[in-house]
């Protein structure tokens, strides 16, 4: 007969008339010998025992359907028939079904020739453990190639799939990048256990616009695995991402070489990802626990890899109108909302307040539409890729009342129900602050009260104590309940310097849900903590008193009484206070009112006019 098989890598040559096989075994055993033996000898050193190193088999990466790094490698092995006749072949494998052919069997014609796909169906459990053979005729089957099957696979730890790198935390909606100088671990599973058969895992970076060693690997720029375990990449210089996605265009990729039969060849590649500095972490209206706490700001938090960065100008984020979530979508010729140069480019997460309530007061007309968010943008200068994405966005509607705190035009607090029809709420209450000031300053000056702290209190009511109204509840502008302690205390003509009629219970509710008595009483509150504090020396009146007095008439807990605050026990909380007063422990707003009046004095400021140096 004159039948051959011949592969790739072994170069195999099978003659069935002359008996011998002059192949790579040849070389490797240093002769050439008869069919039966070689195949006997090779046998011998590989069935049941790892691969040695210089046999090393050939490679096929096989990751299964399935999985996300599912990957399937073939292989083609080459047939031959060198006689006159018709030749029948068949292929087998061991263990059966460890691999599939695409032509198990065939017939081949004097003088042709033809390839039978090799297609793994299982990992192996040693390396070398898969035999193909291939029979002809009615003779026994002979021994074509050796393979491993080996599976690779990575994420972020042991018993994760994921193709994506990424920095632990990383919101989602965030491309794959790392951040500079900080590794980002990936477990890398290899199946079988390589041993010292001389198999390995080659693992680098690649990328048409990276330079060399711009991701290290354990510190190197390759690494070799022999079994699986936990790497460390780490980014040393920034590289931008690339298009689409692609590695080619721009960022890394990590790539996996399983040494298969042609160099190169069984490699299978992490998506795309890149090496930045910066990591846009969230963009979302300061409420801490409760959004009735919020004191306005929209916080931009980030994150710094462990490099410190230079205080470069145009490390920045700005906040942008924008009909959709994208840098495209961003509503031409209008100025950001607000830019910052990032305050902290030591490494860790850092919050600050970006977008001031003040900021937002007043809506352009051309950005009133239906879809309205605020985007944040790392960087406006480019050097970053953009944020694009919900972490960074802001839906701000403006048109219909919408559940939850994201909106600029949800139902104000009922008690100022009466605030003209404005594009957004903050303007609403601005306008009525601007409709009402004449009154809020006459009542400061009559009581030597900071007018900002009037007009915050009723604010800070109306945007962030959203009551709505109901049916027996007498609530004015601000909130002063009628039944409160503080109500009644000041209807005392000679304690605090300030006249207000004793009321009844009744006729106070009537007159405090009115804008003219709830202003006069918030006024008269404010003055009696101010009087209480004068008596043992701390001034609550002048120009930056606002926050300070808001809080007062807020509640102050906890406290040094540790009980609520009221004008009852206020002489012995301020006598309490004044002794651990100093630089370093003043008194300060609180997390509430207090905080929220301080922030927004420019608001307050363009409403009801800037006070002069007295403070009303």
């Amino acid at each position: 007969m004159g039948f051959s098989i011949h592969t790739s890598i072994f170069g195999v040559t099978i003659d069935s008339e002359s008996g011998t096989m002059s192949s790579f075994f040849g070389s490797v055993l240093g002769r050439s010998v008869s069919r039966s033996r070689a195949r006997r000898q090779l046998v011998e050193q590989l069935e049941g025992r790892a691969l040695l190193s210089n046999v090393p088999g050939i490679v096929l990466l096989y990751n299964p359907p399935g999985t996300l790094e599912s990957t399937t490698n073939t292989y083609s092995v080459g047939v031959q028939n060198y006689t006159n006749k018709l030749e029948a072949y068949q292929m087998s494998v061991s263990p059966p079904g460890a691999v599939i052919f695409d032509q198990p069997s065939g017939v081949l014609a004097p003088g042709a020739s033809g390839s039978v796909k090799v297609i793994p169906n299982i990992v192996s459990t040693t390396p070398g453990d898969v035999h193909v053979y291939v029979s002809y005729n009615t003779e026994a089957p002979e021994l074509a190639d050796i393979f491993t099957i080996a599976s690779v696979t990575f994420g972020p730890k042991k018993g994760t799939i994921s193709p994506h790198i990424r920095t632990p935390n990383t919101p989602a909606s965030e491309p794959d990048n790392i951040l500079l100088g900080q590794p980002v671990p990936e477990y890398i599973n290899v199946a079988p256990d390589f041993g010292d058969s001389g198999l390995s895992v080659t693992i680098k970076t690649i990328g048409l616009t990276a330079p060399t060693g711009a991701v290290k690997i354990d510190g190197n720029d390759t690494y070799v695995l022999t079994s699986s375990g936990t790497v460390s990449l780490t980014g040393t210089t920034p590289i931008a991402p690339g298009r689409s996605g692609s590695w080619l265009t721009g960022g890394v990729a990590l790539v996996f070489d399983v040494g298969g039969p042609y160099s190169g060849d069984e490699v299978f590649y992490s998506s795309n990802f890149s090496v930045v500095p910066i990591i846009p972490l969230s963009f979302a209206k300061d409420s801490a626990s409760n959004p009735s706490h919020s004191n306005g700001d929209y916080d931009f938090t980030y994150q710094v890899g462990n490099t410190k960065l230079s205080n470069n100008p145009k490390l920045t984020v700005a906040a942008y109108w924008a009909t959709g979530t994208t840098v495209a979508s961003i509503i031409p010729n209008l100025p950001p909302v607000a830019i910052s140069q990032l305050p902290d480019l030591t490494p860790g997460t850092h919050t600050f307040g970006l977008v001031h309530i003040a900021d937002l007061e007043i809506l352009p007309a051309n950005a009133r539409a239906s879809t309205l968010n605020l985007i944040a943008v790392l960087d406006n200068n480019r050097v970053f890729s953009s944020s694009k994405a919900s972490n960074t966005t802001i839906p701000l509607s403006t048109q219909g009342a919408q559940t939850g705190y994201s909106t600029l035009n949800e139902p104000i607090s009922g008690e100022l129900a009466s605030a003209p029809s404005e594009p957004t709420r903050y303007e609403e209450v601005r306008q009525w602050l601007v409709d009402n000031a004449s009154t809020i300053v006459s009542y400061a000056k009559a009581t030597h009260v900071n007018r900002i702290a009037i007009a915050g209190a009723i604010a800070w009511e109306a945007l962030q104590n959203v009551k709505p109204l109901s049916a027996g509840v007498v609530d004015g502008p601000g909130k002063p309940h009628f039944y409160v302690t503080d109500a009644s205390a000041v209807e005392n003509p000679k304690k605090y310097g300030y006249f207000l009629p004793y009321r009844t219970l009744l006729l106070r509710g009537i007159y405090l849900d009115t804008t003219n008595g709830a202003i006069q009483y918030i006024a008269a509150i404010m003055n009696a903590y101010a009087v209480d504090a004068t008596s043992i020396g701390i001034n609550l009146r002048g120009l930056n008193a606002g926050g300070i007095l808001a809080s007062y008439y807020n509640g102050v807990t906890p406290n040094e009484l540790g009980i609520p605050l009221t004008l009852l026990n206020a002489p012995q909380y301020f006598a309490l206070r004044v002794r651990t007063l100093s630089p370093t422990n003043p008194l300060t707003p609180n997390a509430t009112m207090g905080q929220w009046v301080s922030h927004n004095v420019a608001y307050l400021e363009e409403a009801v006019g800037t006070p002069p140096a007295n403070g009303y």
